[in-house]
This record gives structure tokens, C-alpha cells and sequence, in this order.
């Protein structure tokens, strides 16, 4: 249901309309309600575009991928908005430098974000902020069958979640090429080829609190979505945790940013100061429960930081749902701090990109092509693609 999917955008639509009445903003279901297909609905935006009654703004999520409209030239980098802007900056926007890495420019904006990482003792892992594919595998190989390092661990997602972390820092969208045919690409090949699935059934299903500290897991998928959820997860786990994300080829840092409901403008539209009106009304009143979700806009995140420094242990559990009663400590505010320091890229990826890179690696996960045969290959097919995209 539309509406339902998009209530988050609706509702910040009413606020802003009720107190903006020189400016309105309506909604548009090109799926007339859950009628069309996303592909009908696909084409009915596209003939606007052509036809030049294309919306002023596009809520880029699902199905309606950013970066066909990117690489077409038709969002408007908000860059320059915020530069202009009186109140607000780029460096007021904390996931400005991660979404022009991952789009070659600010072409989207969302008003909250979450991480999606996981988690790992410091007994374990020490201080360390990530972890390599050699790491995964020995600590693999060391594990008891019973055990699971990765939670529900399929191929098609080991795929998925290495290649697409892969493609946000292979291509170069700015200048037009990629690069697949090195060390680095072969080994993220090798680990998709090794890594051993463990995936969800009767017999291994896991429920309840605390799994990574009594052992059944060795790291645990986590879905930071509030300021103080970090905190709280290591208060429940009753350890030290770190944060090591997704294992990548060297190590670094392997935690995104969840962009929630990114909203694009388009370039070429009738009113791009009137859009820009609505996106700072957004990214400084979230409409939602502050404590789900993490404010874009940095005063905001930082505020709801000092309050989480001053939590009364005597208020209401509803008011900190995550169950961080006590307040937070410097120790955990700077650990959550320094993540979101370390963070590169969000969840943003090009679909047609993976899809390229998936459908060639098929053969090497077959046993019909060598690693080093399926990046020369991949480089070719991908080089001619990010090329014809850039231009």
C-alpha cells in the first residue's frame, strides 16, 4: 500500500502544508493506488519527463531507483542549496560526503538515517573497527558447527552484501570508470566462493537477547536506529562490543549508512526554491519518534546526543524504547561518535551495476571460470556501462 509505505513522507507533507500556506506540496501515487506495476508506473513518470510535466521532487525508494535519474542529468545536486542557504550548510548534513561518494554528488536528502552494521566482542576483535575476508574465513574454519559466525548466512546474500559494498567505491561516476580487475576485486570473489552458508531452519533457528555473549554467534547484525541504540546493545550484551560491519577485503570500516526515504529534485523543475523550502522543513522537524532514526541534520543528532547524556533513570520506559535508562557516557557517545567518523557510504547502489557483476560471477562461483578471467571480464562489461552512464 503506498500509503502506508510512504506515511513518514505524508505526514512531514501535512506539517509542512499547515504552517507554509504560500507553498504546497502534494503527493503523487504513480501507481494510482497500488494498481499499476512498478514498471507501468515507471513508464507513466518517464512520459511526464518527456513531455515536460514531470514532478518537481521524486521520493527515490524501492523500486525507483536514484541512479538511472542521476546518470540522465535530471536531479539537481543540492549542494549548491545548502551553500546558499542561511541556516544550514553541507557540513551541517551528516550523510552529505557518504551519499556524493556513493552518487558522485548530493542528489538525494533524507531527514534520518540508521547504520546497519554488526557487532563483535572486544574479547574477540579487540578495538577493531572492521575485519577482513581472511578474517571471516579463519574464524569460520575455528567455529564450532553449532555456532555461527553470520546469523542466516545464504551465498545470494554474502553476494550481495560484498559486491554492493564493492561497487560503491569501484566506480568512479564523476569521471566515468571503474575499477574490477585487481587483488582486491579477485579476493572479494574468492570469499563469495568460500564462505560457508548457514542458513535459517528448524534446527538452527536462534531467538532471544544476549546470543553474542553466551556464544551461540560470533557477531551480530545490527540495525542502529536512534542515538542511543548503540549503548544499548552493549548494555544488553553485558560486554564490550566493537563494531565491524560486513568483512571487507582489507579490513577498513564495513558499516553503511540506511538512507530512509531519500527524495530527489529534479533539475529542471518549475519551483527548485520552493523544493528546497520543503527538504529544510523536513531535514529540521521530523515528524517521527526522535529515538527512531537518526536526525541527517547534525544540530539535531547533536541534541538528542546531550539529552541522551542526561537521561533521569525515573522517567517513562516509552520515552527511551531502546531501554537505554541510565544516561549515556562519553565512552559511548564517542564510540558512536567515531563510527559515524569512519563511515563512508550508504546503502545506495546501482542495481543494473550489480546486476552486470552478479550475472558474470555466476560462472566463477560454478567452477567454469578462474577469479583473476571473471574480473578481466567484469572490468570490460562494467568499463563500456559506467561509461555510457557518465557521459
Amino acid at each position: 500500500d503506498p500509503t502506508t509505505y510512504y506515511s513518514d513522507v505524508i505526514q512531514s507533507i501535512t506539517a509542512f502544508n499547515a504552517v507554509n500556506p504560500d507553498c504546497y506540496v502534494k503527493l503523487l501515487d504513480l501507481s494510482e493506488g497500488g494498481s499499476l506495476t512498478a514498471e507501468q508506473a515507471l513508464t507513466k513518470l518517464n512520459t511526464g519527463i518527456i513531455s515536460g510535466s514531470a514532478p518537481d521532487m521524486l521520493v527515490l525508494n524501492g523500486s525507483l531507483s536514484p541512479f538511472p535519474f542521476i546518470r540522465q542529468g535530471l536531479l539537481r545536486d543540492l549542494t549548491q542549496d545548502l551553500e546558499a542557504d542561511p541556516d544550514l550548510g553541507v557540513e551541517d548534513i551528516v550523510l552529505a560526503d557518504a551519499i556524493r561518494n556513493d552518487c558522485g554528488g548530493l542528489y538525494v536528502m533524507t531527514n534520518r538515517f540508521s547504520i546497519e552494521t554488526r557487532l563483535g566482542l572486544c574479547s574477540r576483535f579487540g578495538d577493531a573497527w572492521g575485519w577482513s575476508f581472511d578474517d571471516y574465513l579463519r574464524i569460520d574454519a575455528e567455529t564450532p558447527e553449532d555456532h555461527m559466525v553470520i546469523y542466516n548466512l545464504t551465498q545470494d546474500y554474502f553476494l550481495r552484501m560484498s559486491v554492493t559494498r564493492y561497487l560503491r567505491q569501484a566506480i568512479d561516476w564523476e569521471n566515468g570508470t571503474c575499477d574490477f580487475n585487481n587483488p582486491q576485486f579477485i579476493r572479494t570473489l574468492e570469499a563469495c566462493r568460500d564462505m560457508r552458508a548457514t542458513p535459517e531452519d528448524p534446527e538452527n533457528m536462534i531467538f532471544g537477547m544476549n546470543l553474542m555473549g553466551d556464544g551461540v554467534l560470533v557477531t551480530e547484525m545490527a540495525m542502529i536506529d536512534g542515538v542511543t541504540a548503540l549503548a544499548s546493545e552493549s548494555r544488553h550484551v553485558g560486554q564490550p562490543i566493537c563494531i565491524i560491519g560486513w568483512p571487507t577485503t582489507d579490513g577498513s570500516c564495513g558499516s553503511d549508512f540506511g538512507v530512509s526515504y531519500p527524495i530527489g529534485v529534479m533539475k529542471n523543475g518549475a519551483h527548485p526554491e520552493l523544493c528546497w523550502h520543503f527538504l529544510k522543513y523536513w531535514l529540521l522537524h521530523p515528524n517521527t519518534d526522535p529515538h527512531r532514526g537518526i536526525p541527517n541534520a547534525r544540530p539535531l543528532m547533536e541534541k538528542l546526543i546531550d539529552e541522551a547524556r542526561h537521561i533521569d533513570p525515573n522517567q517513562e520506559w516509552s520515552d527511551w524504547y531502546d531501554g537505554l535508562r541510565s544516561p549515556m557516557t562519553e565512552a559511548e557517545i564517542s564510540q558512536l561518535q567515531e563510527l559515524l567518523r569512519r563511515m563512508e557510504h550508504t546503502t545506495l547502489y546501482d542495481e543494473t551495476a550489480f546486476e552486470i557483476v552478479s550475472t558474470e560471477i555466476a560462472p566463477f562461483l560454478a567452477g567454469q571460470r578462474s577469479a583473476e578471467e571473471t574480473a578481466r571480464i567484469i572490468q570490460s562489461r562494467m568499463s563500456i556501462y559506467v561509461s555510457e552512464q557518465s557521459k
